[in-house]
């Protein structure tokens, strides 16, 4: 753990150092390779000194340490300065991997949300998606409860309660298949064994 930490703060601090700016997918990179070669896309990520591109339908790999030139949107880019970049992408990475988000079970979002519409998304990690759903709940339960009390019209309240339990319905399976992709996600950041 402290030398993942470590690891993230060097990275950090070559980012804070250096005038560069963090890779990220809407920067256009071409690439000098060593023997001539020249490759072009866009930054995808960086794992285990490769760096991934996407370009013409398909991904390309390509070694780090072959690289020897860079181009980031048309601009020249010091050489030190896009390999601490990359070694930050690594950094943040392997942190993530050392330590990923916990992510509710989907079965979990879904039944926190039909307590609670938004719960379930809160549970998955999606915060602001959680509190407009349960802005929504808060609404309804609100309308639903002055209908009662002040109104005194159950008859009109109904609708309401029911408008509020398919909201519920709907978010419950709405956190739940958010909560199922963050957990599809988070498993694909395991390393992919090198050839």
């Amino acid at each position: 753990m402290k030398r993942t930490v470590g690891a993230t703060l060097l990275a950090l601090l070559a980012l804070v150092s250096s005038p560069a700016r963090a890779l990220d997918g809407n920067d256009e990179l071409v690439l000098a390779l060593e023997g001539g070669a020249v490759v072009r896309g866009w930054y995808v990520g960086v794992d285990q000194g490769v760096l991934r591109l996407s370009g013409d339908n398909r991904f390309t790999d390509v070694p780090l340490e072959q690289v020897v030139a860079v181009q980031r949107d048309g601009q020249a880019l010091e050489l030190s300065a896009f390999q601490a970049e990359a070694a930050a992408a690594q950094a943040t990475l392997d942190a993530l991997r050392a330590d990923p988000p916990r992510v509710a079970p989907p079965a979990v979002a879904f039944g926190a949300s039909l307590v609670w519409a938004g719960a379930g998304h809160a549970a998955a990690g999606d915060w602001r998606g959680g509190a407009g759903w349960a802005a929504v709940d808060l609404v309804l339960l609100g309308a639903a409860a002055w209908t009662l009390g002040v109104q005194q019209s159950t008859g009109a309240a109904i609708p309401i309660v029911a408008v509020d339990a398919l909201v519920r319905v709907v978010a419950a399976g709405d956190a739940a298949r958010i909560a199922r992709r963050e957990r599809r996600r988070l498993d694909g950041l395991a390393p992919v064994p090198r050839p």
